[in-house]
């Protein structure tokens, strides 16, 4: 017997108890991953929170590299991969400036390329947001 993953009913079943999925989102030329969400009031992160990962990659001189972004306790992060290791990192309050601090890609925003500015995480974000609210909030 065969499952028909095709069939949407099926489907909407099987993700009903699945709190989140990763997602892919564009900007620009790049295919940006969004596989952690985190809430927080923080104004410059644009609701998003430790938890919150993304990464794309990124290809430069015939190089490969993988931008990882992330943020720990007040720290925006990038971590930036080649071949498996770790090449760079950067941290800073904001994705703006860790952003500035790479010296790359300047022609995006920060929060464009954390993938914080796209409609549909800042849904996801918002929609955690009410869910995690107390009654006295």
């Amino acid at each position: 017997m065969a499952l028909d993953y095709n069939n949407d009913v099926i489907l909407k079943d099987l993700l009903l108890k699945i709190e989140f999925r990763p997602y892919s989102i564009s900007v620009d030329k790049y295919s940006i991953m969004v596989y952690g969400l985190g809430i927080s009031i923080e104004e410059g992160w644009i609701r998003a929170d430790p938890g919150f990962i993304s990464s794309f990659i990124h290809v430069f001189g015939k190089k490969r590299y993988v931008f990882v972004q992330k943020f720990c306790n007040t720290k925006s992060i990038i971590e930036v991969w080649y071949e498996n290791q770790k090449i760079s990192q950067y941290e800073d309050d904001m994705p703006l400036k860790v952003w500035q601090k790479t010296g790359t890609l300047a022609k995006y925003r920060g929060t464009q390329l954390f993938g914080l500015e796209n409609q549909a995480i800042q849904t996801m974000l918002w929609q955690l947001q009410v869910l995690s609210c107390k009654p006295s909030q």
